[in-house]
């Protein structure tokens, strides 16, 4: 059955959840549904599916009016590219330091927040990280730069 209609932004959105324990494991975690009420269809059980397969690039039709992607093109047993972002920091030696668990979506625009955010944590360049010529700026979220250099 398909649920009825509501009046939601049709961004994409995501869940998270972050977690670190007394003994220094850490879980970054991000699910999805893809949008909101994911694809409209619930199985008799009431789950609700994802619309995962939006994320896969259609020949002659995309999401943001770019360039189809051949390497995310529809392929059968093929998963789609996605931007769900848990990520986790840590000390590269030692227990000792600096430690960061974060989460992003939203394509191109989750990325750039991200790396955003980690080039402007002072105490990660405590831990061996050179700041000297990491971006600073936002990075285009168009997705046109997709390399950061140092």
């Amino acid at each position: 059955p398909l649920l009825p209609v509501y009046e939601l932004d049709g961004a994409p959105t995501a869940a998270q959840v972050l977690i670190m324990g007394p003994d220094d494991f850490i879980v970054a975690m991000v699910s999805s549904l893809n949008q909101p009420f994911g694809s409209g269809l619930i199985t008799p059980s009431g789950i609700l599916l994802n619309s995962q397969m939006l994320d896969f690039s259609w020949p002659n039709r995309t999401a943001n009016h770019s360039a189809p992607s051949l390497e995310n093109s529809v392929q059968p047993g093929k998963r789609p590219l996605s931007f769900l972002l848990p990520t986790v920091v840590r000390p590269a030696e030692g227990l000792c330091g600096t430690y960061l668990a974060l989460g992003a979506n939203g394509a191109a625009r989750g990325l750039s927040g991200l790396t955003q955010h980690l080039n402007k944590q002072p105490a990660l360049f405590r831990v061996g990280f050179e700041r000297k010529g990491l971006l600073f700026s936002r990075v285009p979220q168009n997705g046109s730069m997709n390399v950061l250099r140092t």
